[in-house]
């Protein structure tokens, strides 16, 4: 199986973004990484350079394709399962996979 088998394995193991380029066909124009592995990634609406991920251990993260290879914003990793933000009395962050996302262009 390809899902992680532990909580210590969810946060170790790597999660790969692999984005190729049509007119390149021979490589990936990015290999983005992160902690955990991604259940999916999409492109910002507006900001062509930013990719935004979801990941089983519950972390959003957002990569700048100009930045490298690491995510430069995550949001937070609860590992004790406390709950996230509405009363729930934990650390802050997803407990659960991430399994859908929408992205919305934001407005000034």
């Amino acid at each position: 199986s390809l899902l992680p088998k532990s909580k210590s394995e969810i946060t170790t193991a790597d999660g790969l973004n692999i984005i190729w380029n049509l007119t390149m066909p021979n490589r990936p124009e990015h290999i983005l990484t992160c902690g955990s592995p991604l259940l999916e990634s999409k492109f910002h609406p507006t900001e062509g350079n930013l990719v935004v991920g979801a990941c089983y251990s519950g972390q959003v993260v957002v990569w700048d394709v100009r930045s490298g290879r690491l995510p430069v914003q995550r949001s937070s990793l609860n590992l004790l399962g406390g709950g996230s933000g509405r009363g729930g009395g934990g650390g802050g962050g997803h407990v659960h996979p991430v399994v859908g996302m929408e992205v919305l262009g934001g407005g000034s």
